[in-house]
């Protein structure tokens, strides 16, 4: 995720102010240019694998040990 802002932050740094000048005309552009919105479609898919990867994680964290069919042995002598 972050290598794709990093593209994306540099395609529209270069094209909104460097060459455009920073006007509307130029952000539009900018927001049209296919590196930059490359850049905001890896953006999005890293996010959604991002939440997915934490949905995962916290769903495992609160079923840890719920199914768990061993006995537990006891330190005392029976």
């Amino acid at each position: 995720m972050t290598v794709a802002l990093l593209v994306a932050g540099y395609v529209q740094s270069q094209l909104e102010r460097a060459i455009g000048g920073s006007s509307w005309s130029a952000y539009f552009e900018a927001q049209a240019h296919p590196w930059f919105q490359q850049g905001i479609w890896w953006r999005e898919i890293f996010g959604a694998l991002m939440v997915i990867g934490f949905v995962v994680l916290a769903w495992d964290l609160l079923t840890a040990g719920k199914r768990e069919t061993r006995v537990i042995e006891s330190l005392e002598p029976a």
